[in-house]
């Protein structure tokens, strides 16, 4: 699993995003998939 928390509480709760999926897919595409994860926890 790739997760991590959104940067703004959402009604004062933190909030988690993540991705999961099979191990040896998400290493062989770690970089481009955490990338994408940050991208949209700072958009929030």
């Amino acid at each position: 699993m790739i997760a991590t928390l959104v940067a703004t509480p959402i009604r004062g709760q933190w909030l988690g995003i993540g991705i999961g999926g099979p191990v040896a897919r998400l290493h062989a595409r770690r970089k481009k998939l955490l990338a994408a994860v940050l991208a949209v926890a700072q958009d929030c």
